[in-house]
């Protein structure tokens, strides 16, 4: 499981690279809240 600071670096890679090839937007992976965290810790917790 990534760390949240590793998850927000591959987010913001994959979101660099789909907005290179014009397959998303600025919009894709904006974080809202604490959403990304509490998705991360809620995994922990299930495994």
């Amino acid at each position: 499981m990534p760390s949240l600071e590793e998850a927000r670096l591959s987010l913001a890679d994959l979101k660099a690279d789909l907005i290179h090839r014009k397959e998303a937007t600025a919009l894709l992976a904006q974080e809202r809240d604490y959403g990304l965290a509490a998705i991360l810790h809620n995994k922990k917790l299930s495994s």
